[in-house]
């Protein structure tokens, strides 16, 4: 926050924390203090906040796009269960956020991404905030996955939450997501969908 010339510091987040809390126009809350972000300075990688009234704001989040790297060393392991499909392989997530709800006591609005800085204060001239990273991750196919998609988040959260009483992470390290093989690669379609189980902080 700067006040004046001066930089006042609000500790720190990391980018997966930035579209949960800090997103461009989010009100965060710093030691029961609350603050808008009104820029994000990503070649300095600052968020910029100034002071705001106790509003509350939830981000408009977007389908999570995974693009499995299935060429040949970039797969890890596989194995098959009839027409179940399973492999480890390299990843590339694509985190979106489209805007922010916000919440002034009993009024509630949408507000969508790019956003004019000159009207509101608040400087975002992209249609998203999303955060790109390279992970690794367990890709699950199967032909009954893609006449499930009015379920398939059910799904997903069901083998998110067995996934975690099976093996010991912490819930913030490991994502699950469903989507689409853009390319086609050995068994696997171009088109089918999948569930895909990945490492959110892969270091």
């Amino acid at each position: 926050m700067k006040q004046g010339p001066e930089d006042h510091p609000l500790g720190s987040l990391s980018y997966r924390q930035a579209l949960r809390e800090a997103y461009p126009g989010a009100v965060y809350y710093y030691a029961t203090h609350t603050f808008r972000v009104y820029r994000i300075a990503q070649q300095s990688r600052q968020v910029l906040v100034r002071h705001e009234k106790r509003y509350t704001t939830k981000p408009k989040v977007l389908p999570t796009l995974v693009f499995p790297n299935l060429s040949p060393g970039n797969v890890f392991r596989g194995a098959s269960w009839g027409e179940l499909v399973a492999m480890e392989a390299n990843l590339q997530v694509r985190e979106r956020i489209a805007g922010f709800k916000e919440r002034r006591g009993r009024n509630e609005f949408d507000v969508g991404y790019p956003m004019d800085g000159a009207k509101t204060g608040i400087y975002f001239n992209l249609p998203q905030f999303s955060r790109n990273f390279f992970t690794t991750g367990v890709i699950l196919n199967h032909p009954d996955l893609d006449s499930c998609a009015g379920t398939i988040d059910t799904m997903a959260n069901y083998i998110f939450e067995a996934f975690l009483m099976l093996n010991p992470f912490e819930r913030q390290d490991i994502a699950i997501a469903s989507d689409r093989h853009r390319t086609a690669r050995g068994p696997i379609a171009e088109g089918r969908r999948n569930l895909v189980v990945f490492a959110t902080d892969p270091g």
